[in-house]
């Protein structure tokens, strides 16, 4: 008998796959198109993994309490596996959707699970092909019951912290799993995007080589913010094109696609009524790469923004800026993970999270483990940036970024989630913002009402038009 089935063998189902037998597991395969499943059987060899022709026979194949991943295309196709798969599962049996699901289609399939007795736990998993090949980052989210039936599988799979513990731990109820997964997501894109504008500014503004670009982005990838994304930069910087011998990056085509999760992220700070503005600049930068046409055609029409920069931008205030605007995205992500709760019908493992994505997860940072240990000392803090030690690497860097926000605007260096940052960072430390004069307004030409700062209660006020129109009486 097998200790874990995974259903589909794309990218992320294979590799997982293959670790999994690595590790010691003994694995059940299946897929839609056969061939692969049985070949991917061959070429591995091996009694303890085998590769199966249809749901039931690879249900059977599985030890009790069974594990079944589902490694297929979110939505639709995640529909199809899992009723393909539920009539065989049985009462015990464990459920697990490892696609990038929405949680709200979570939420639906687990009820429908719970209908037939199968525990169904919605599960993110970060770290990419390479990830998931050599330890990912699971976050699974669903019943505390049946994830103890599982764990020690699943913390097979996983990659390891430093410290020897897994990168996976339940991270909440419900659809938890897949709700931290899209912000994950979310602080991907705003990661990826801060990285985008400065090497925008260090490479078109002020010419640097690839050679010189690579050792700014290796200093910058020290201390607490030594991560996974900004190491990436860096070696994607030293790769040549084999046909131009030029920077490869360079070759590449400005036009930045995606799955959507990040918009999903935006939505939902939207939605909840977070501070999460860097969400949206960052999807939005991407949607305005894919406008290529219009871009073109604007720039030979009405010229290009660029204006000779005032100054010399210091090294350090490149790097200090994108370390102080990094840091406010992971707490914009935090803030939304804990506001959900508030909203939906699971709450999320804070600390757990902050664990998880240590290590395998695409958005690995060092600072994590300094937020994990506050979340577990002092859970009550309502956002990130008060604890103190974090505010601290913000504060000394706040200068910085808004020297660089001031300089690429003078440049016309677009630079939104810079500047997105800022106006977060600003906005929340502001005792009292404008909002009254937008209220005022909504009450004058739409009755809505307000309230006052000196006393309970709503109230309206019969505020004097613009063009003089008044309410006409009643005749008679």
């Amino acid at each position: 008998m097998h200790d874990i089935g995974i259903y589909g063998l794309g990218v992320m189902g294979e590799n997982l796959a293959l670790r999994a037998h690595d590790v010691g597991l003994s694995v059940a395969v299946f897929n839609r198109t056969k061939d692969k499943a049985f070949a991917l059987a061959a070429r591995v060899g091996s009694p303890r993994f085998q590769a199966f022709a249809d749901p039931a026979s690879l249900v059977a194949s599985l030890r009790r309490p069974r594990l079944l991943l589902l490694m297929v295309t979110a939505g639709p196709a995640t529909d199809a596996a899992f009723e393909a798969v539920l009539p065989f599962l049985e009462e015990g049996d464990v459920l697990v959707d490892g696609g990038n699901a929405h949680y709200e289609d979570t939420l639906r399939r687990e009820a429908r699970a719970r209908e037939a007795r199968v525990a169904y736990i919605g599960m993110g998993i970060s770290g990419g092909e390479l990830g998931a090949r050599t330890g990912p980052a699971l976050m699974p989210g669903g019943d505390a019951e049946a994830y103890a039936r599982i764990a020690p599988r699943l913390e097979a799979l996983a990659a390891r912290l430093p410290d020897g513990r897994p990168a996976v731990a339940l991270v909440g109820k419900g659809a938890a799993g897949h709700y931290v997964k899209m912000v994950h997501n979310g602080i991907e894109y705003v990661f990826l995007q801060l990285l985008a504008e400065a090497y925008d500014a260090l490479r078109n503004v002020y010419g640097y080589t690839s050679v010189e670009l690579a050792d700014a982005f290796a200093r910058a990838n020290q201390g607490p913010w030594e991560s996974y994304l900004i190491g990436l930069v860096r070696e994607i910087l030293t790769v040549p094109d084999p046909e131009t011998s030029q920077p490869l990056v360079e070759q590449i085509l400005d036009v930045a696609e995606g799955k959507g999760t990040g918009l999903w992220t935006a939505e939902e700070a939207l939605r909840l009524g977070t501070g999460g503005s860097t969400f949206g600049a960052a999807v939005h930068a991407r949607n305005l790469s894919r406008e290529r046409d219009l871009r073109l055609a604007c720039a030979e029409a009405c010229g290009e923004p660029w204006r000779r920069p005032e100054a010399v931008l210091a090294y350090e205030t490149w790097r200090d800026a994108l370390h102080a605007a990094v840091l406010v995205a992971y707490a914009e992500g935090f803030a939304l993970l804990r506001r959900a709760p508030e909203t939906y019908d699971f709450a999320v493992d804070l600390a757990n999270v902050a664990r998880v994505w240590q290590s395998g997860a695409i958005v690995r940072i060092r600072l994590l483990a300094d937020l994990e240990r506050h979340l577990r000392q002092t859970p009550e803090i309502p956002h990130p940036l008060l604890f103190p030690e974090i505010w601290q690497l913000v504060r000394e860097r706040e200068g910085a970024l808004r020297n660089f926000a001031a300089w690429a605007v003078r440049t016309g260096l677009p630079a939104p989630a810079h500047l997105a940052a800022l106006a977060d960072l600003d906005g929340l430390r502001r005792r009292r913002l404008p909002a009254n004069l937008i209220q005022a307004a909504r009450d004058a030409f739409g009755a809505h009402t307000y309230r006052r700062i000196d006393r309970e209660g709503n109230f309206h006020t019969s505020w004097p038009d613009p063009e003089g129109r008044e309410i006409p009486r009643p005749q008679g």
